[in-house]
């Protein structure tokens, strides 16, 4: 079994932990502390209010040494272990001294574009593509792709089976469709569709000529014919007024009123009147209604019988 930790400081100890905490490297402190682990020295140092320093002073000259003469080579992950940092301290601080990993089989990173291979970029990207700029200027097509979006230069992708622009196609483009000439004649000429090639024009930057405005004629107005005059107007006959109602004696009206109060009379002969009610007819628990029953059961006996469907009935009968 491996032997416990002593969990018990001695003053010793605990000066060295204040002197080399803050400024020295993992190993140096395991080397100074033996029977400690690293978790404990941390976990004392937190406890006394240590930190260690992140800054460039926490790296010694030794240390840097180190990280120069194996960071290219065998990586960070063996630099951490070797002097005691974490991997993440270890990137950074190649960082800031400019050192990289050696990828083997590949070339050198480059980042400056020359003026050369800019050029190269601009007029073939577009036609060829990324693939092709990259074999001319000896990068890869993530980084030809990057520096095309940087300038605002789009590639044209062909779709699946249409053939290249060949240099003789471009050539005649270049001349032609700057000089005017029809698009149904650069169709037949070049053998492609109509919006292939205004699309490949405008990837190279091509104009037509500017159109030639032809004045048209100017309008000549006609006079407009003269109206025939109008007809005199034809005066409208009056209507005849309406004939006035004849005046009526005393005795014309008399017979008039008369008239009306005999057929008057007549119709409401011929209205029948409402028949009266039932006594059954009324409300239940109205006088009319009451009266009516009290009628019809005076000198009768309520007698309870069973129908045929086996149901209590109340019957009125005559008392014996």
């Amino acid at each position: 079994m491996p032997a416990k930790l002593n969990t018990i400081w001695s003053t010793a100890e605990v000066a060295v932990l204040k002197n080399r905490y803050v400024l020295g490297t993992k190993a140096e402190l395991l080397g100074l502390l033996p029977g400690r682990n690293w978790d404990c020295i941390r976990n004392k140092a937190q406890n006394l209010g240590l930190r260690r320093r992140s800054g460039e002073s926490h790296w010694s000259p030794e240390d840097e040494q180190q990280v120069r003469a194996h960071y290219a080579t065998r990586g960070g992950h063996y630099l951490a272990s070797l002097l005691g940092r974490t991997h993440t301290a270890v990137l950074k601080k190649a960082a800031k001294l400019g050192l990289r990993i050696e990828e083997f089989g590949k070339q050198p990173r480059k980042t400056n574009w020359s003026e050369q291979h800019l050029t190269i970029l601009r007029e073939e990207y577009p036609i060829h593509g990324p693939e092709h700029v990259a074999q001319q200027v000896g990068r890869n097509q993530p980084s030809v792709v990057t520096m095309a979006k940087r300038l605002g230069i789009r590639c044209r992708r062909r779709p699946a089976g249409r053939p290249r622009w060949s240099t003789e196609h471009l050539g005649l483009l270049m001349e032609h469709y700057p000089a005017g000439l029809p698009t149904a004649q650069l169709v037949e000429l070049l053998g492609r569709k109509a919006d292939t090639i205004h699309a490949m024009a405008r990837t190279l930057g091509l104009k037509r000529p500017p159109r030639v405005v032809v004045p048209k004629p100017p309008k000549v107005k006609v006079p407009e014919p003269v109206p025939a005059p109008k007809p005199a107007p034809v005066a409208k006959a009056k209507p005849a007024p309406a004939p006035k109602k004849p005046v009526l004696s005393e005795e014309e009206k008399a017979l008039k009123k008369l008239v009306r109060q005999k057929a008057q009379a007549k119709k409401e002969k011929k209205a029948k009147p409402e028949p009266p009610k039932k006594g059954w007819q009324y409300p239940m628990h109205s006088p009319e209604y009451n009266a009516w029953l009290a009628s019809t059961t005076a000198g009768k006996k309520a007698t309870t019988i069973l129908d045929e469907n086996g149901r209590t009935a109340i019957v009125w009968r005559k008392a014996a």
